[in-house]
């Protein structure tokens, strides 16, 4: 009997695996390993316990599957028991689910020795692997999913396969080859970059239809994928990959793709699998944005500016089409036989209407003064508004803007916040539950609050008619 021991604590690890709360995350396992071309993968049921084997066509010794495990997968403990057959003989840990529920603080588990056989092939063997929900998070979509965009399997050669057995059913993944089905795009351009601590290529095309749009950065680390989404340095490397390109015509990038591949050397992983940004990494990541920037400069990328902006301005010429159609489509509000607008249909639509109605001083009311106007400040504006000569001028009252009064209630608007919804349309229902004052002034109370608040329709002033 020997000590498995791990860099990071049990409770690191049990933390990780919590905060990490994704089972299918076993399935990074095969990629710890680099010399293997193809992997049986069984997944059954024996006694009501879930069992997962990884079986590679390569052999292992016990002393490098340990190092490997030193930091292990957090997901390795979600079982009771694993099974190690290798070229040393046969392995278990056992009791692993204590491991993970355990308060007691460790750094190892007790890796027990079996029998001395030497084996052909390398297997690890999870026994009663997972939870309750095993069989709807490992069924096969979600496994081939899983295996194209979360591992480094497209990215280690063709010659990487899994076979998999899924209880009764049986298929295969296989590595997709994606430079070459990326040389078959518009304008594919390509650059390779070999530095001291890392091997970056670059890969630059023009998507010819711009859902097919796609931005990606994958790090990879020893054959395995990491996790980059939420690292700052590489989402700004990402965001900032086309600020390098001279262009002309806004919303280029949506008929540019793109990916980056690295690979890095030395990376620092914390117990849940995230690159640590300690001062090594920092200075390695500004080696490689400098890097970029001059490599970017050295491809022939006015090919895909060109044809990305032609197809950018082909694209706003049919937005601007279409607009232009639901306009000549659409129901149009007259003032005395003089087109104002459409019938609205947004917020700004209503509040340019009524500023137009205002300013023409065709608005049933007294005075109407728009001071500012915010749509991004919570109430959308402040007004001077006075209903008749009859009762003083409300002075900064805050108005609220909405082509229907059902929109307000929607976006739950605090009414206290509010002195006058003005919107283009009232909602049969909703009239019934409002009290009216005339045929375009509408208002409710507030519980425990001496105001209320009015609300105008647009649609019911006299002078407008709709064509």
């Amino acid at each position: 009997m020997e000590n498995l021991n791990l860099i990071f604590s049990s409770e690191s690890i049990r933390n990780s695996f919590y905060e990490r709360e994704n089972e299918k995350n076993i399935l990074q396992f095969p990629f710890f390993f680099e010399s293997w071309s193809e992997i049986n993968f069984k997944i059954e049921n024996i006694a009501d316990e879930n069992i997962i084997a990884f079986r590679f066509d390569t052999n292992e010794k016990i002393e490098n599957i340990c190092k490997k495990l030193e930091h292990p997968l957090p997901e390795i403990f979600n079982c009771r028991e694993i099974q190690i057959s290798c070229n040393d003989g046969l392995y278990y840990i056992r009791n692993l689910d204590d491991f993970l529920k355990s308060k007691k603080i460790t750094n190892s588990v007790k890796l027990l020795k079996k029998n001395d056989d030497c084996y052909n092939e390398f297997e690890f063997r999870l026994v009663k692997y997972g939870s309750r929900r095993f069989n709807a998070l490992f069924n096969q979509q979600s496994m081939l999913e899983f295996f194209k965009t979360e591992t480094s399997l497209n990215y280690l050669g063709q010659n990487k396969s899994l076979k998999i057995y899924h209880f009764a059913n049986q298929f295969t993944i296989k590595a997709d080859d994606l430079f070459n089905n990326q040389k078959k795009e518009k304008n594919f351009k390509n650059k390779t970059i070999n530095a001291e601590n890392f091997k970056l290529q670059i890969s630059i095309w023009n998507n010819l239809n711009q859902n097919n749009n796609k931005k990606e950065l994958t790090v990879l680390f020893n054959d395995l994928k990491i996790n980059v989404s939420r690292n700052k340095y590489f989402l700004e490397i990402k965001n900032n990959l086309l600020n390098h390109f001279q262009f002309s015509v806004p919303q280029f990038d949506r008929f540019i793709s793109f990916e980056l591949i690295f690979n890095i050397k030395d990376l620092v992983l914390d117990e849940k699998f995230n690159i640590v940004n300690n001062d090594d990494f920092k200075a390695n990541i500004k080696n490689i944005s400098t890097t970029i920037k001059s490599s970017i400069g050295t491809l022939n990328t006015k090919s895909i500016i060109d044809h990305a902006e032609e197809l950018a301005l082909k694209l706003q010429a049919q937005k601007l089409n279409t607009r232009k159609q639901k306009l000549r489509e659409s129901q149009k509000v007259y003032v005395d036989d003089i087109l104002l607008s459409r019938v609205p249909t947004n917020e700004q639509e209503t509040v340019l209407l009524f500023i137009k109605l205002a300013s023409l001083k065709k608005t049933p009311l007294n005075h109407a003064n728009i001071l500012e106007y915010s749509a991004s400040e919570g109430i959308d504006a402040i007004a001077d508004i006075q209903l008749d000569k009859s009762v003083p001028t409300d002075k900064d009252c805050l108005v609220e803007f909405e082509p229907t009064f059902s929109q307000f209630k929607t976006h739950r608007h605090p009414p206290k916040h509010v002195d006058y919804i003005i919107c283009w349309s009232i909602e049969e229902h909703w009239k019934k539950k409002l009290l009216k004052n005339k045929n375009w002034l509408y208002y409710f109370k507030l519980d425990k609050f001496p105001k209320a608040v009015k609300v105008i329709e647009i649609k019911n002033f006299d002078q407008i008619k709709i064509k």
